[in-house]
């Protein structure tokens, strides 16, 4: 779980989980690789957080929005919300 992830899920929006690897006992399997999220569908899913109307618990909504734009923008790179989104083609 990244600290998106972190904040998403401790003030309740909805994460995708990766499901529990699984235990095998036989020897000859390979572990299994889960796959990281597509940057694409990350970002749009923190898009998606950021147009969301209301107050995440303890957080002014101009609070909460400055942090998340922050940190969209730390993860792609990008000097603003709009770059971001022709750089993935949102």
């Amino acid at each position: 779980m990244n600290r998106f992830d972190y904040y998403a899920y401790r003030y309740g929006y909805p994460v995708i989980k990766q499901p529990p690897p699984l235990i095998l006992t036989t020897v000859e399997t390979a572990p299994i690789k889960y796959e990281p999220e597509p940057p694409k569908q990350f970002i749009s899913r923190m898009l998606g957080l950021y147009r969301r109307k209301g107050y995440p618990l303890g957080k002014t909504r101009r609070g909460f929005k400055k942090w998340l734009k922050r940190m969209i923008l730390k993860a792609v790179g990008c000097k603003s919300i709009r770059a971001a989104k022709r750089k993935y083609k949102i």
